[in-house]
């Protein structure tokens, strides 16, 4: 087997195409100790109900992608997937916590971006959906984020949309690709 060793040109270096102060955004997430930085996405393959959920935790000077496939009875809107997403983020924060823990490191704020526009509406109104599986979908978040916040108090937890942060985002595009990895989608 050959090993291969990654050149970059200036042409190749996938950070060249990002602009100089979003990449020292990126620099200040990634060593910020007092938040860690979640985004979540998924990426489905609608005729044989397979979804894909990836999260990325940024924070501390550490990035971490975490993914997995799942099975559901629904794919018809992408939103489900989202929420599904979004649920799995948040059960996995325990598990990253875990992980400051033991560096004695405790911080403040969690801010989990999605790139569902509506977000608020689904999460923070009374008024859910007429169709039981994304009724399903959204107390599934709804209870994550209660349980998060019993077991794990003191974290100021906040969901975001993501907007205009998903451009030129190296953190977003990780849990991006990795969801389409795992359904094989390049």
């Amino acid at each position: 087997m050959k090993n291969r060793t990654l050149r970059y040109t200036d042409s190749k270096d996938p950070l060249s195409k990002i602009p100089t102060d979003r990449l020292k955004e990126m620099q200040r997430l990634l060593h910020d100790r007092g938040t860690i930085t979640v985004y979540s996405d998924c990426s489905a393959i609608q005729d044989q109900n397979i979804i894909s959920v990836a999260a990325c935790f940024v924070g501390d000077g550490e990035t971490r992608v975490e993914s997995r496939k799942l099975y559901v009875g629904y794919v018809n809107r992408s939103v489900y997937a989202e929420l599904k997403a979004l649920t799995f983020a948040i059960s996995m924060l325990p598990k990253i916590l875990e992980r400051y823990s033991r560096r004695l490191i405790k911080p403040e704020q969690i801010i989990v971006y999605t790139d569902y526009c509506h977000i608020d509406q689904i999460l923070y109104t009374e008024k859910l959906s007429d169709n039981n599986f994304m009724r399903e979908a959204v107390s599934e978040v709804l209870q994550s984020l209660e349980e998060f916040k019993l077991e794990n108090k003191g974290y100021d937890l906040t969901i975001r949309y993501i907007g205009d942060e998903k451009k030129h985002n190296m953190y977003y595009s990780a849990a991006h690709n990795s969801a389409r990895r795992l359904l094989g989608k390049k």
